[in-house]
Parts: C-alpha cells; structure tokens; sequence
C-alpha cells in the first residue's frame, strides 16, 4: 500500500527493549503498531476483526507510555496525513459502542483517545 513504509524506517528505532521479563525482548514502538493498525483498520470487513482493531488502538494509544496525542505525532513518520485520517474516520459510532463492551470504557472515551 505505501511503498516507501519500509525505507522511512530503521531498525534500532522501531523497536525498544523491555526489561520487566525473565529475559529481556526487542518489540516494535507504539507508533510503528499503531501505524499498522491503521493501515489495516479501514480494509476490514468482519465486524469483530475491525472491533479488535479499535480495541489494540485504544490499548496503545491509552498505554503507550505518553500521551495519546505524541503517540499520533509521532504515527506521522511512517504514514502520510491522509492515511492517517483514512485509518480513524473508518470508524463509526457503532464500531466505537462494540469496542466498549470488551475494552469496558465508555464510548466517549474511547473516541477522545482514538481519533485525529
């Protein structure tokens, strides 16, 4: 879909290290999975895979270690202004009250961490 994702990235600064395990791992930045989520959120068409979605967004977006908003700053390096805005205006009122249920947080605070 965007040929140049790969090429905007490095390695070293995708990922980061966490200690809290036996072993420490390497996993991929909130900003690069919630770029991916993005991506894939609008192509879905099972309802419970697209809720899934809402629901990791909200997760990286509310746990992500900053705030929502400098975690969608930072989405920008690896996604242009309009995939972005493509990703979160995919979601509608109905898909925000069906991730409620799992994610047992009101449907307007669902909204207000995860949109533009």
């Amino acid at each position: 879909m965007y040929d140049d994702f790969e090429t905007k990235t490095s390695y070293t600064y995708l990922q980061t290290v966490v200690e809290a395990l036996q072993e420490p791992i390497c996993m991929p930045k909130p900003e690069l999975l919630v770029a991916t989520k993005l991506l894939s959120i609008g192509e879905r068409d099972k309802r419970d895979k697209k809720v899934k979605d809402i629901c990791d967004l909200f997760s990286l977006l509310w746990y992500g270690g900053e705030t929502p908003a400098g975690i969608r700053l930072k989405v920008r390096q690896f996604l242009p202004d309009e995939a972005i805005k493509k990703g979160f205006s995919s979601i509608t009122a109905e898909d925000f009250y069906n991730a409620s249920i799992p994610l047992q947080h009101n449907v307007e605070e669902i909204r207000k961490v995860v949109s533009v």
